[in-house]
């Protein structure tokens, strides 16, 4: 279980101790092209909005061993408009042959786009590639 901290003192994302995180929403790897974020939130707003995503929950969790979920499918990055998503992007592109990365404007990141432009945003965006 994770959530978001409603205060400054606390990091921004919270969970159960002894939690490990893990790719969300798993479910949608049914197909050959999938979209991947940083963080729940993004993924949940990528999927409301017709496409099929998993979240990784922070810039810095990333594990090797995901790209064996990803394997034989097209797959494409929303990476967070900083730094952190940056370093995020370079992570999953040293272990995904072919990664396609989509970067969001700076201090953005994909559910605060959704908010900003909405779903034409990544309709447009996404059409590009």
């Amino acid at each position: 279980m994770r959530f978001r901290s409603t205060t400054d003192e606390d990091p921004k994302y919270l969970s159960v101790s002894g939690d490990s995180g893990r790719p969300f929403n798993v479910a949608d790897l049914n197909g050959s092209a999938i979209f991947l974020t940083e963080g729940e939130i993004d993924a949940i707003t990528l999927h409301q909005i017709g496409y099929s995503a998993i979240g990784i929950p922070g810039a810095t969790q990333w594990n090797v061993i995901y790209s064996r979920l990803l394997r034989y499918r097209s797959v494409t990055l929303l990476s967070d408009g900083d730094k952190a998503g940056r370093d995020f992007a370079e992570a999953v592109g040293s272990d995904i042959r072919g990664l396609t990365v989509l970067h969001m404007p700076s201090g953005e990141d994909v559910n605060s786009m959704y908010q900003l432009k909405g779903a034409e945003y990544f309709e447009e965006l996404i059409g590009e590639i």
